[in-house]
């Protein structure tokens, strides 16, 4: 597994409009499926 831990920009365009994330951490597992991570306070 890899992990991508901040600074790290998601971009994409969804609907066509340009988004953009920054997600704490991004998991990727060995067979290429991924995680969006976010960490919150309670």
């Amino acid at each position: 597994m890899e992990i991508a831990s901040q600074p790290f920009r998601i971009r994409a365009t969804v609907a066509g409009r340009a988004r953009r994330h920054v997600p704490d951490h991004f998991p990727v597992r060995a067979d290429r499926s991924v995680t969006v991570v976010n960490v919150k306070p309670a």
